[in-house]
């Protein structure tokens, strides 16, 4: 998990979905608003996966390969991921192809 430095609140998370810029891969909405430091957050909704145990889940998977990229420390601003499809049964390699497009799409 990200240091509590590292992650948004949910009031700039709020802030973020207004005003930031969106962009859209199959799996992710990344939604960028741009600051002198890095923080994100991940929004996994019950639509796109019911049980909290899975949400939970898939939330950590998602954060530790965004944390593994060495991205964390060339990329600035503010960012929000919001999970579009269910990607319970994706390989740890191929949500890691998809992370990369929606952090380097703008």
């Amino acid at each position: 998990m990200f240091s509590r430095a590292q992650r948004l609140s949910s009031t700039e998370v709020r802030t973020v979905q207004k005003k930031g810029v969106r962009s859209f891969t199959p799996y992710f909405r990344m939604m960028f608003l741009t600051a002198d430091d890095f923080r994100v957050s991940c929004i996994i909704p019950k639509k796109v996966i019911a049980k909290r145990i899975k949400r939970n889940r898939e939330k950590r998977r998602i954060l530790h390969i965004t944390r593994s990229f060495s991205l964390v420390n060339n990329i600035i601003g503010h960012r929000v991921l919001s999970l579009q499809k269910d990607t319970t049964n994706i390989s740890t390699e191929d949500l890691k192809i998809q992370l990369l497009k929606a952090f380097t799409s703008k």
